[in-house]
């Protein structure tokens, strides 16, 4: 069965029951939820690591509202580029090159691996 992908923050950060042998078809709806949102969903990663922009931007001492309005890109993407909700592996190179010289980086330095 294919789910919604679950993003409330209490609900995922409540402790899970290990697995038992009678868990199979959850874990088949999970395959199945996972790979009917390949597309739009980066991982689990999302949930507990700063992207690359907002690594390089806090260390760089640049507010979004800083970064926008210098780079000339959306605060409104910047924020979804930072919380893993747009990909800034599919942003165009302007976008990726306008950030990238305002922080000083490459623009290799701001895509995810």
């Amino acid at each position: 069965m294919i789910r919604d992908i679950c993003k409330d923050e209490l609900f995922l950060s409540q402790k899970s029951e290990p697995a038992t042998a009678d868990d199979p078809s959850v874990a088949q709806d999970l395959l199945d939820t996972l790979a009917a949102h390949k597309d739009g969903y980066v991982g689990m990663r999302a949930h507990f690591s700063d992207t690359n922009l907002k690594r390089i931007r806090t260390t760089y001492g640049c507010t979004q509202a800083e970064l926008a309005k210098r780079s000339g890109v959306s605060l409104r993407s910047i924020q979804m580029y930072e919380q893993h909700n747009k990909d800034i592996n599919k942003a165009s190179a302007e976008t990726v090159l306008s950030l990238a010289k305002v922080l000083g980086c490459t623009m290799e330095d701001l895509w995810e691996k």
